[in-house]
């Protein structure tokens, strides 16, 4: 909770107890003051949020349980009161707004908004303005830190993806709207840091449903360290793709989307269609061409920033991808056509039958968990059936196993499929309702973060990683293998 949403529950807390137990007027007073106080100052430099509605409700209520002149209803005025602070003390514990972990390398982080529109494809997913495939990038990059900035909102320019998310995962469609006071450690359009003359580039792809918000935690790491880090919306993969100019792109639904993407792993009975065509591989080539296509906008900004940030700061001859479930399916795919590509690094995520016949070629490192930790999140949350364990395993093993480059191979028993987002973050309770593994949160947050930044820095940097050599003196748990 924040700090006058605490003030002003632990104040009505105080209010109550002297309200149903030492009913003095004067002393009344001022602790009702105090929570009035504290509710203004609250809605004013903190903003109203759902949770606190119980205590916001208290508000006309209070002069009702004051004055009133019968005992029994004065008492349970004061019990009603009671469980409205309960009530909002609860909710806002369930759905925090919570802080990201501090970064911890040397750099600020600084981050631009783009969009792009690909010529040469038409679009497969909402209408466009031209018929033709648009995507929006996030770029966050270093920038020297500096006090009293103004850091960007979790869900800056993504305003509406909080209730689709919500609505997606079958919560209501308010139920994470709060995650707009969330804010991160990046400051719009600050100037980048002139410490290295251009810096490696990681291009980040989220899961299905997923947003190039929802790896924020490990982000912020990666910048920190060094890193320009892109996050891709594509139409068709994101929850909502929102445009500057107010257009929004829903995902399809899942019942549509799967056929496409397991089309890409193996071929199904039955081809599936979209927009009257048969899609023979699936929907995976499509989002890769998406990461290339980012590419080329990289190499343009690099060129020339329209905002006058980035220009000859990115270093486009080291650049790895990053992609977690779905995303790790398609950063893979373009890592074996796309030889810009330079590192690898997979997250819980099936193989394409392209990438099973051709294989990587370039280092690559696949972090998943065992499958008795995937039966476990069946048992507790559902999905992961006997075939999807089977294939996920199979053909993450087989790809590492056919690299002729270095190859990394880590399994984090305790895990689930969502302790590799942020959504933990949003629920710090989800362990215990089956929807996360038996793992931290932030300890899996720190396991990914230090897996990822040592995979990067040795592979694009050339930096060696006594880590790397011995990872589970720091991570006993960790199953680890390495090529």
């Amino acid at each position: 909770m924040r700090l006058f949403e605490i003030i002003s529950v632990l104040s009505l807390f105080l209010t109550t107890l002297l309200g149903l137990f030492a009913p003095r007027r004067k002393v009344l007073g001022y602790c009702v003051l105090l929570f009035l106080a504290a509710v203004a100052l609250h809605l004013l430099f903190e903003g109203a949020r759902w949770q606190m509605f119980p205590a916001y409700i208290v508000v006309p209520i209070l002069p009702l349980a004051l004055f009133m002149k019968k005992s029994f209803l004065r008492v349970a005025t004061w019990v009603v009161i009671l469980l409205f602070t309960i009530s909002s003390t609860v909710l806002s514990s369930f759905f925090p707004v919570f802080e990201f972990q501090e970064p911890g390398g040397e750099y600020g982080i600084g981050t631009a908004t783009y969009q792009f529109v690909d010529t040469s494809r038409d679009e497969l997913f909402g209408e466009g303005t031209s018929g033709k495939r648009e995507i929006i990038l996030q770029i966050w990059y270093p920038t020297s830190p500096k006090g009293d900035q103004e850091f960007e909102s979790y869900m800056e320019s993504t305003p509406d993806l909080p209730a689709v998310t919500a609505s997606k995962a079958g919560y209501p469609s308010f139920a994470f709207t709060h995650l707009k006071h969330v804010k991160t450690h990046a400051v719009k359009e600050a100037s980048v840091s002139g410490k290295e003359s251009a810096y490696p580039v990681i291009l980040y792809h989220s899961g299905l449903f997923g947003s190039r918000k929802f790896n924020t935690f490990l982000v912020e790491q990666l910048v920190s360290q060094g890193y320009i880090v892109v996050g891709i919306d594509n139409p068709g993969a994101v929850a909502i793709a929102e445009f500057s100019d107010g257009r929004k792109v829903e995902s399809l639904a899942e019942s549509e989307m799967r056929p496409l993407i397991d089309q890409s792993i193996e071929d199904l009975p039955s081809v599936p269609v979209l927009r009257g065509a048969e899609m023979k591989d699936g929907i995976i080539p499509y989002f890769a061409q998406d990461i290339s296509f980012a590419i080329d906008c990289l190499q343009k900004i690099n060129r020339r920033d329209t905002y006058s940030v980035l220009t000859n700061s990115i270093d486009t001859d080291k650049i790895g991808v990053l992609g977690v479930s779905l995303g790790g399916i398609a950063v893979a795919e373009a890592a074996a056509k796309d030889n810009r590509i330079k590192a690898c690094l997979v997250m819980e995520s099936r193989m394409t039958k392209y990438v099973m016949k051709y294989g990587l070629k370039i280092p690559t490192m696949i972090m998943t968990r065992n499958a008795e930790s995937m039966r476990i999140e069946r048992e507790k949350s559902g999905h992961w059936t006997e075939k999807s364990i089977e294939q996920h395993l199979r053909t993450m093993t087989d790809t590492f196993e056919g690299l002729p480059a270095d190859g990394y191979f880590v399994q984090v028993p305790g895990m689930f499929h969502v302790n590799f987002v942020d959504a933990p973050l949003w629920l710090p309770y989800a362990k215990h309702l089956g929807i996360t593994g038996s793992i931290g949160t932030r300890e899996a947050h720190n396991v990914i973060t230090k897996f990822s930044v040592s995979f990067f820095d040795k592979e694009l940097r050339n930096k060696e990683s006594d880590f790397l050599d011995n990872p589970t003196s720091e991570f006993p748990n960790v199953i680890y293998r390495k090529r």
